[in-house]
C-alpha cells in the first residue's frame, strides 16, 4: 500500500462534503456494476453446463444440481439491488455474491477431482470479474480475493484428507501451480483495484473542482451581466444587440459630495457599498437588472430581458424599497446626531437598445433616450421622493398613488410633465402605508 502511495497514485485528501460525495458516486457505481455481474452471472453459469456434461458425464447431474442453487442466488442478488432503500449496502450484496460463486465452483471442485480439477479455472474468472467490475478500496478487494482463495485451498485439502487420498506428487505439484497462479492473480489483480480506485477519485476531485470553478465563474458573470445575456453568450459566443421596451430607474444621493469631504475615503466607501448592496438585493428580489453604478448614481433597469409586460410595476416597487430603506437609514442617523444622505430616485418607461460593449470586460448597457429622460427624472426629482414620468405613470395609475407636478424643466429636455410615486393603492397594498405589495399585485410580476 505504500508503495501505491509513493510510486504509483498518489491518494487524493478529500474534504467530508467531498469524501460523502464520493461515496455516494461509488455506491451508484457499485450497484450498476453490480447489476452487470448478476446479468452475466446468470447467464454464463448454466451455459458452462455444457462443459459439465462435456467433461465429467458421469457426474453431470451433480454438477447441474449445484448450479441450480447459485442462479439463484445470482437472480435474487439482482433484484436487490433495484431497492433504494438497500443501496447503502451494494458492497455487501456485492461480497456475497463473489463468495456465493466461487463455493458454487469450490463445490465443483469436491465433484471433479480436487486438486486436478480444471475448475479452478472458474475461481479466477470470479477474481478477475471482481477486480475488473466493481469499484472497490484495495483493502475489500484483498480481503474478499483472499478469502476465496482460502476457502478453495481449505476444501481441497479437507477434501483430500477426507477421503484418505493417496495423491500422487504429480497432483501435488499441479495444485501447487494452480494456487501460484490464483495468488499471482489476486495480487496483480489487488494492485490494479487499487490503482483504478485512487484513479477514481482523482478524476472525482478534478471533476469537483471543475465543477466548482465553473460555478465561480457563472457567478461572476450573473454578478455581472443578465441571465439571458449569459445565456446568449455560451449558445452564440456573441450578443446580438435588441431592441425592447423597458422601465429604467436612477438614484442619486442629495448631498453626496459636501457630507463625503468631513469623512474618511474608507468610511464613504463602506456606506455606498452598505446601500448598493441592499440595493442589489432589492433587485434580485423583485426581477430588476442592475445596469451599473457611477459615484453614488445607481441604475437599474426591469423589463430589458423581454419577460415581462409588467416592467413598471416592477420598477415602482423596488424604487418603494429603496426610498424606505434610505429612510429608515436617516432616523438611524439622526438617532446617534450623525449626517445622512438622501435619495433622490427618477423613473421613465420606454424602448431602449440593449447590449454589451468591450472585448475583454463584458458590460451589459441599455442606451436611447428613455435613458436620457430617466436620468433628468433623477435630476429633477424631490429629495426623498420618487420622481416618474408621464409614460411610466400611464403604466402606474393603476395599481399606485400618483400625484402630479405638473410641467417641470428637465435639462437639455425642456419643460416635461412629471408625477410623485406615492404609495401601492390600498387594494394592492398588504399594509396602510402602501409601501408593501399583496399576492394580488406580486402575481402580476409573477412573484408570489
Amino acid at each position: 500500500m505504500k508503495f501505491l502511495k509513493r510510486f504509483i497514485v498518489p491518494n487524493p485528501q478529500l474534504t467530508p462534503e467531498h469524501e460523502a460525495l464520493f461515496h455516494e458516486e461509488t455506491l451508484s457505481s457499485a450497484r450498476n456494476s453490480l447489476q452487470f455481474v448478476c446479468f452475466a452471472a446468470g447467464t454464463l453459469y448454466p451455459i458452462f453446463g455444457v462443459l459439465d456434461y462435456i467433461s465429467f458425464p458421469d457426474r453431470y447431474l451433480g454438477l447441474v444440481f449445484i448450479r441450480c442453487i447459485v442462479v439463484p442466488f445470482v437472480f435474487l442478488t439482482l433484484g436487490l439491488t433495484f431497492v433504494d432503500r438497500l443501496r447503502p449496502y451494494q458492497n455487501w450484496f456485492g461480497i456475497g455474491l463473489f463468495q456465493v460463486l466461487a463455493l458454487g465452483i469450490i463445490a465443483m471442485t469436491w465433484f471433479t477431482g480436487g486438486k486436478t480439477s480444471p475448475y479452478y479455472a472458474g475461481i479466477i474468472l470470479v477474481l478477475l470479474t471482481q477486480i475488473v467490475a466493481m469499484p472497490w478500496r484495495l483493502r475489500m478487494v484483498f480481503a474478499n480475493s483472499f478469502g476465496v482463495w482460502g476457502i478453495y485451498t481449505i476444501s481441497v485439502i479437507l477434501l483430500d484428507w477426507i477421503n484418505e487420498a493417496n495423491s500422487s506428487e504429480a497432483d501435488w505439484r499441479l495444485f501447487i501451480g494452480n494456487n501460484f497462479f490464483l495468488i499471482g492473480t489476486i495480487l496483480i489483480g489487488s494492485v490494479w483495484s487499487g490503482i483504478s480506485f485512487r484513479l477514481r477519485k482523482v478524476v472525482f476531485l478534478n471533476r469537483a473542482q471543475l465543477a466548482l470553478e465553473k460555478e465561480k465563474s457563472e457567478e461572476l458573470l450573473r454578478n455581472t451581466l443578465p441571465d439571458f445575456v449569459i445565456e446568449e453568450l455560451k449558445r452564440n459566443g456573441s450578443v446580438h444587440p435588441r431592441r425592447l421596451d423597458c422601465t429604467v430607474l436612477f438614484t442619486d444621493f442629495a448631498g453626496f459630495t459636501k457630507i463625503s469631504e468631513k469623512m474618511e475615503p474608507e468610511d464613504v466607501l463602506l456606506e455606498l457599498d452598505r446601500s448598493f448592496e441592499y440595493f442589489d438585493t432589492i433587485c434580485e428580489k423583485f426581477g430588476m437588472d442592475k445596469i451599473k453604478t457611477i459615484g453614488d448614481s445607481y441604475m437599474c433597469a426591469a423589463g430589458v430581458d423581454a419577460a415581462g409586460k409588467r416592467h413598471a410595476i416592477v420598477a415602482a416597487l423596488t424604487a418603494i424599497e429603496f426610498r424606505s430603506y434610505m429612510n429608515m437609514m436617516k432616523q438611524i442617523k439622526m438617532a446617534v446626531n450623525e449626517e445622512y444622505w438622501q435619495i433622490r430616485i427618477g423613473i421613465h418607461s420606454g424602448p431602449v437598445v440593449g447590449g454589451i460593449v468591450g472585448k475583454f470586460r463584458y458590460a451589459y448597457d441599455i442606451w436611447g433616450d428613455t435613458v436620457n429622460t430617466a436620468s433628468r427624472m433623477e435630476s429633477s426629482g424631490i429629495i426623498g421622493e420618487i420622481n416618474i414620468s408621464q409614460d411610466t405613470n400611464s403604466l402606474l395609475q393603476e395599481y399606485f398613488v400618483t400625484h402630479s407636478r405638473g410641467l417641470v424643466n428637465a435639462k437639455g429636455k425642456g419643460e416635461l410633465e412629471m408625477f410623485t410615486l406615492d404609495s401601492i393603492r390600498p387594494e394592492f397594498a398588504d399594509d396602510e402605508a402602501g409601501r408593501t405589495p399583496n399576492a394580488k399585485l406580486l402575481s402580476l410580476i409573477d412573484i408570489s
